[in-house]
C-alpha cells in the first residue's frame, strides 16, 4: 500500500512538471499626420500616448507573470505546476503620406520607422529572454521544507530575474541612446 502511495505521489509530481508558457504580443499604432518633416515631428510629439520631457516616439511594455501550485508530497512541499505568461505591447507611430509629401520625406520616414521597430524589437527580445530565464531558474525549483518557504523561494527568484532583465533593458537603451544609434530619429 505504501509503495502504491509513493508511486501515485511520484506520478502526480511528474505530471506537475508539464510546462505551459504563454506569450502574448501586441502592436498598437497611433496615427500621425503632416506633409512636411516638421509637421510629422509635431504630430508625433502631440499624438504619442505618453507625455514627458524624455518620452520616446515608441514604447515597449512587457511583463512576465508566473502561476504555480505547490503541495505536500511525502512530508516535503513540491511544485505541482509551473507556468509563465509573458505580455509584450509595442506602440509605434504610423504615418500615411499625403499625396503632396515629397518622396524624400517618405523614404526618410521608412528608414526611421524600420530603425524604430528594430529598436523596439530589441526590447521585446529582452522580455522573451527574461521569460526564458524565469522558466529556467524558478522552474528548476522543485521542492522546499514548507509550502510557504517554497513559494517564497520561487517568488524571490522570479523577482531577481526580472530585476536583472530590467537593468539589461536600461543598459540597452543607454547603449543605443534609445534607438538613436540605430537610426531611430526623425526627421
Amino acid at each position: 500500500m505504501r509503495s502504491a502511495l509513493l508511486t501515485l505521489a511520484l506520478l502526480l509530481t511528474c505530471a506537475g512538471e508539464a510546462r505551459a508558457d504563454v506569450i502574448r504580443m501586441t502592436t498598437n499604432y497611433y496615427k500621425v499626420f503632416g506633409a512636411t518633416a516638421q509637421e510629422v515631428r509635431e504630430s508625433i510629439n502631440r499624438l504619442k500616448p505618453w507625455k514627458g520631457p524624455r518620452s520616446m516616439d515608441a514604447q515597449t511594455d512587457w511583463a512576465v507573470h508566473t502561476k504555480y501550485s505547490v503541495g505536500e508530497f511525502g512530508g516535503v512541499s513540491r511544485v505541482r505546476s509551473f507556468e509563465t505568461e509573458t505580455t509584450i505591447t509595442v506602440t509605434m507611430p504610423v504615418w500615411s503620406p499625403p499625396p503632396v509629401a515629397a518622396e524624400d520625406l517618405t523614404n526618410r520616414w521608412q528608414r526611421y520607422f524600420t530603425a524604430l521597430l528594430r529598436h523596439e524589437n530589441g526590447h521585446a527580445a529582452t522580455a522573451l529572454k527574461a521569460a526564458a530565464e524565469v522558466r529556467r531558474r524558478a522552474g528548476a525549483i522543485r521542492e522546499g521544507p514548507t509550502d510557504q518557504e517554497l513559494t517564497r523561494k520561487i517568488s524571490d527568484t522570479v523577482n531577481a530575474v526580472l530585476k536583472e532583465f530590467r537593468e539589461k533593458e536600461d543598459e540597452y537603451d543607454k547603449q543605443t541612446r534609445h534607438g538613436l544609434e540605430q537610426g531611430a530619429h526623425f526627421p
